[in-house]
């Protein structure tokens, strides 16, 4: 073989290798050397059947107990003491179970609410942008778009099955139209069943909060928004023996910023045994502005089971019990019996089924009762 021979061959054989080769993988780099950032977030897809008098139906939503959400976390020190942190997370949702009914609203009734499924205009939303400066001995100060002092103070829980029983909330009937007892076929009033039940602790908003350290399993947190509200809360969490306690009370100042609600007092209690029995207990009542209807409550009380049955993973059992008085109007009441089952995976993905048997009433007038059956999935990232 001569030297031209030796030369293509080489030639060509090193092409070849350069088309084969992969090209190097990208990389994503932070800007600063001098913070962590990392990616999470979940998937929560799930198939909800709805009936309320005479109508039924099937919709295929996001589950509001825990929407479909990504955040991005930058974490740094700047000295020993004190470290510093930025979120933002955001929802992405397509069609909360929230805003979807049974009944056929372009025909019976105005309506906000969706009777089937579709993009909300709502698709991406903020739920958190804020900084927060937290130092090992002084506490942490929170700035931008986030929770209040209250939020979650009437939510504690320890079923593991949140998805589907989430403790004093409605997840896949709040939205749902109400026929009047004795009603014609298809024909439905404008309340919902969300008008009946109270979800009064705090929810997120542009605040400054302070919270500080846990001193023996005890911490207090206050903030303050810029429509003049104020919210404190105190919580402790510890563990005597077998028994693990969460507990949370909570003031929330709304007058400044409401034209219907002066203040709100709530607070939870949830109690797990090693066993895997749990069980909790939530109340909230709401003094409200103006003389035909000052106050109205709500007591919720659950119990739940952990048991492992599978090597998936917990499978997690929960029922739950709500009634509030007074919420809608004076004199009305509503009633919720839920219940569930969520399994967990060591995959990152779990699996939940379950249902609710709603009851809604105003002093002179009875309402149809209301059905949910919800199944769905939680994929996490």
């Amino acid at each position: 073989m001569n030297i031209k021979t030796t030369l293509k061959s080489s030639v060509a054989a090193a092409a070849l290798l350069a088309i084969a080769a992969p090209a190097q993988a990208g990389s994503i780099a932070n800007g600063k050397d001098t913070a962590s950032v990392t990616l999470s977030g979940h998937f929560n897809k799930a198939v909800l059947w709805q009936e309320s008098g005479s109508a039924s139906a099937v919709s295929f939503v996001d589950n509001t107990a825990s929407s479909s959400r990504a955040r991005i976390i930058a974490k740094g020190k700047m000295n020993e003491a004190v470290s510093v942190s930025g979120v933002f997370e955001w929802g992405m949702s397509t069609n909360l179970d929230g805003n979807v009914t049974p009944v056929d609203t372009a025909t019976t009734l105005t309506s906000a609410n969706d009777h089937g499924d579709g993009v909300g205009s709502g698709f991406f939303t903020v739920r958190h942008s804020y900084v927060k400066f937290d130092h090992k001995q002084l506490g942490s100060v929170s700035l931008g778009h986030t929770s209040q002092a209250t939020d979650g103070a009437a939510e504690n829980n320890m079923t593991g099955a949140t998805d589907v029983v989430y403790g004093g909330s409605l997840i896949g009937s709040g939205g749902i139209h109400l026929q009047a007892n004795n009603a014609a076929d298809n024909v439905f009033t404008t309340k919902i069943v969300g008008d009946f039940f109270s979800n009064g602790d705090g929810g997120r908003t542009d605040v400054i909060k302070y919270t500080t350290p846990s001193f023996g399993g005890f911490s207090v947190s206050a903030s303050a928004d810029s429509d003049s509200q104020a919210d404190v809360a105190a919580s402790f969490g510890g563990k005597f023996g077998g028994f693990a306690v969460d507990a949370t009370i909570g003031y929330g100042n709304d007058s400044g910023g409401s034209d219907t609600v002066e203040n709100v007092t709530m607070g939870s209690v949830a109690v797990g045994h090693d066993s895997g029995i749990n069980a909790r207990m939530s109340y909230q009542t709401t003094d409200n502005k103006g003389t035909t209807n000052k106050e109205n409550d709500q007591l919720s009380i659950g119990l739940g089971y952990k048991a492992k049955l599978t090597s998936m993973g917990s499978t997690n059992f929960a029922v739950d019990y709500i009634v509030a008085n007074d919420v809608e109007s004076k004199g009305s009441e509503g009633k919720a019996y839920i219940f569930g089952v969520e399994q967990t995976t060591d995959a990152g993905v779990n699996f939940y089924l379950g249902g609710s048997f709603i009851e809604t009433d105003i002093t002179g007038t009875s309402y149809e009762d209301v059905t949910t059956v919800i199944a769905g999935t939680k994929v996490f990232f």
